[in-house]
C-alpha cells in the first residue's frame, strides 16, 4: 500500500569547497533546527524563505518533525555542523544526535541566507533491524532457491526446520510495489520474521523477491504494461508449485500467506490452485484501492493544498477504466494496472473458498484499517472455515506500537513481529493440516 514520507529526499554527492560564509551561518542553522525539533513553529517557519513559505504550511513542517522523531526517537545534540556548496548552491549540513539515528540534515540556503530547502542525505540508524529474539539460530536452515514463471528468474530463500519432514510449506506473498523476499521496509523485515518464527514451530517458507523487483519494466514483454497478473499471481502459482514439490506428493500440506496486496490477492491465487490446503491473510484490504488511499490521504496530508491534489489522485485511482490514456502513470504504475486491480472483489471471491481461512489485522494499521476487518466478519466471519482476529497493539507490518493509530515513520523503528502472532498461525496450520 502507497507509503507517504514528506519531503525524504537524497542528495549523496557533495563537493567540499573553502567557503567564505561567517559563523553566523551556522548559529542561525543551530537555532532553526532546535526550535524546528522541539517544535516550536512560531519561532522556526520564519527561517524559510517566502517561495516555500508558498508551497510548504507550518502544519505539513509540525508534521515532518513529529515524524522525525517517531523515526530517530529524541532528539539529543546537533554534533556537528558544516558549510558545503554544489553547483553554485550553499547548503548547511547538520549532523544530529537521536536515540536510535545520527541524521545529516541538510538546509539549501538562498542569498539572503534563508531555508529554501530541507532535506536528509543520510539516516545513518544506530540500531537496525535484528532476528527475533524468540528464534534460536539453530533452530532452521535456509537455502538458496529460484522461483521460474516462464523466462524469468527470481531469487528465494527456501527457510524450514532443522529437524523433522513432511512439514507444511508456506509460500510468502508480498504487498505492492516492488519488495524483496524480506518484504522490508525501513527497519522492519517482517517476512524474515515469519520464515525463522514458523521454523521454530516446525513449518517451512518459501519467500522470494518480486518480479518487479529484479526485472522492472522488463517484467512483461515489450509494449505491454504490468498487471496484477505479472506482477503477483502468476509467480505466486509458480512458488505454489515449487513448495508442492517438497514433500511427498501425496500430502497436501501446501498454505498461502498473503499480506496486504498479496492477502487482497490470496482467496483469488486459491480458487484457481488445487495444490493449497489453506489461506492466511495478514491485513487484507477488503475495499477498492481507490476508496482506501482516500482515507489514507486524509490521515496522513494535512496540508490543504496537497490534500487536495492527493484526493485526486485517489479519484483517478478509483475511476481508472475511465482515463482514456490508460499508460497514463498514478502512483508509479500505469492507469491500466489500477483498471486491471479494480476489477476484483475479493470478498465475493473469498465466499467461494471452502478451505480453511486465517484472517489478521493490526488494529493500529492506518494503510489496511478496521473498517476493511468489518468487512471481512460480516461477510465470512460466521462460516466454519474462517478464523478471524485482530491485535490492539500492531501495525500494518505487525509490529507493536503505541496511539490509535501507526504513521509512516514507525516502519523506521527496528522491531519484529511479536512470537504471539507466529504462534497463531503455526497453530491454524498445525491444527488444520
Amino acid at each position: 500500500m502507497h507509503k507517504l514520507t514528506l519531503f525524504l529526499i537524497s542528495f549523496l554527492l557533495f563537493t567540499r569547497v573553502a567557503y567564505s560564509q561567517s559563523d553566523s551561518t551556522l548559529v542561525q542553522a543551530n537555532q532553526f533546527f532546535n526550535s524546528f525539533i522541539s517544535g516550536d513553529m512560531a519561532k522556526a517557519y520564519p527561517y524559510f524563505d517566502k517561495e516555500f513559505q508558498s508551497k510548504v504550511s507550518i502544519e505539513k513542517i509540525k508534521s515532518l518533525q513529529e515524524q522525525f522523531l517517531t523515526s530517530y526517537g529524541s532528539f539529543n545534540s546537533i554534533i556537528k555542523a558544516s558549510t558545503y556548496t554544489q553547483k553554485n548552491i550553499n547548503y548547511v549540513l547538520l549532523t544530529v544526535a537521536f536515540d536510535r539515528a545520527k541524521p545529516v540534515f541538510a538546509l539549501t540556503l538562498n542569498d539572503q541566507n534563508k531555508i529554501a530547502g530541507l532535506f536528509i542525505t543520510a539516516e545513518n540508524y544506530i540500531i537496525k533491524y535484528t532476528d527475533p529474539l524468540y528464534v534460536k539460530k539453530d533452530s532452521y536452515i535456509e537455502e538458496n532457491i529460484f522461483i521460474e514463471t516462464g523466462d524469468f528468474k527470481l531469487p528465494g530463500l527456501l527457510t524450514k526446520p532443522k529437524v523433522g519432514a513432511n512439514y507444511p510449506v508456506v509460500v510468502l506473498i508480498h504487498g505492492s510495489g516492488p519488495q524483496n523476499m524480506d518484504e522490508q521496509t525501513g527497519n522492519l523485515k517482517p517476512f524474515r520474521d515469519l520464515a525463522l518464527g514458523l521454523a521454530a514451530k516446525g513449518i517451512a517458507t518459501v519467500r522470494y523477491d518480486k518480479r518487479t523487483r529484479i526485472y522492472g519494466s522488463k517484467s512483461v514483454a515489450d509494449g505491454k504494461n504490468v498487471g496484477v497478473k505479472e506482477e503477483v499471481i502468476d509467480d505466486a502459482s509458480s512458488a505454489i508449485l515449487f513448495a508442492s514439490k517438497l514433500n511427498n506428493s501425496k500430502l497436501k500440506k501446501v498454505v498461502l500467506l498473503g499480506h496486504s496486496l498479496g492477502a487482497q490477492l490470496a482467496p483469488e491465487i486459491a480458487l484457481n490452485n488445487e495444490l493449497l490446503s489453506g489461506i492466511v491473510m495478514l491485513a487484507a484490504p477488503a475495499r477498492p484501492i481507490g476508496e482506501m488511499l482516500n482515507e489514507q490521504f486524509r490521515y496522513l496530508v494535512k496540508d490543504s493544498v496537497a490534500l487536495a491534489a492527493n484526493l485526486k489522485l485517489a479519484g483517478q485511482i478509483a475511476h481508472a477504466d475511465t482515463i482514456k490514456n490508460q499508460n497514463k502513470l498514478l502512483m508509479g504504475a500505469n492507469a491500466s494496472y489500477f483498471t486491471d486491480l479494480n476489477k476484483r472483489n475479493q470478498v465475493s471471491t473469498a465466499k467461494k473458498l471452502k478451505l480453511p481461512m486465517l484472517i489478521l489485522q493490526g488494529e493500529r494499521d492506518y494503510q489496511v484499517t478496521l473498517t476493511d476487518l468489518n468487512i471481512w466478519k460480516k461477510a465470512i466471519g460466521k462460516s466454519k472455515n474462517v478464523v478471524i482476529k485482530s491485535y490492539p497493539k500492531l501495525n500494518h507490518s505487525f509490529t507493536e506500537g503505541e496511539g490509535k493509530l501507526s504513521n509512516p515513520a514507525e516502519y523506521n523503528i527496528p522491531a519484529n513481529i511479536p512470537e504471539y502472532v507466529i504462534i497463531d498461525i503455526s497453530n491454524f496450520i498445525h491444527n488444520n493440516l
